[in-house]
């Protein structure tokens, strides 16, 4: 068959810590966000449910350096995943203040 390949993942390279994202996650929401809102809803997921806490504080120099992201791009991103209800950003974090400068 053209363009079907088998992958293989190296399992022992990265046996040192995982994290689970839902198939639902990975399956219905993904194809719908733009790559740059997944990484930061990935990097988010690390954060929080990767280390079994339900919220983490993250700052935007900590998500350029998970994700590569500007600070722009970080703020919108943050805008968009609330907006879609799949996180929330309390009021006095960082992100807010960004937002309002």
């Amino acid at each position: 068959m053209i363009g079907v390949f088998i992958i293989e993942i190296r399992q022992n390279k990265y046996v040192n810590g995982y994290f689970n994202i839902p198939n639902y996650l990975s399956d219905i929401v993904q194809p719908q966000l733009k790559s740059s809102v997944w990484s930061i809803f990935t990097a988010i997921w690390r954060k929080t449910i990767g280390y079994q806490k339900r919220e983490a504080k993250i700052s935007i120099s900590l998500f350029h350096k998970l994700t590569g992201l500007s600070a722009p791009t970080i703020i919108q991103a943050l805008h968009t995943l609330e907006e879609l209800d799949l996180i929330i950003v309390k009021k006095n974090s960082v992100a807010n203040r960004c937002a309002d400068d």
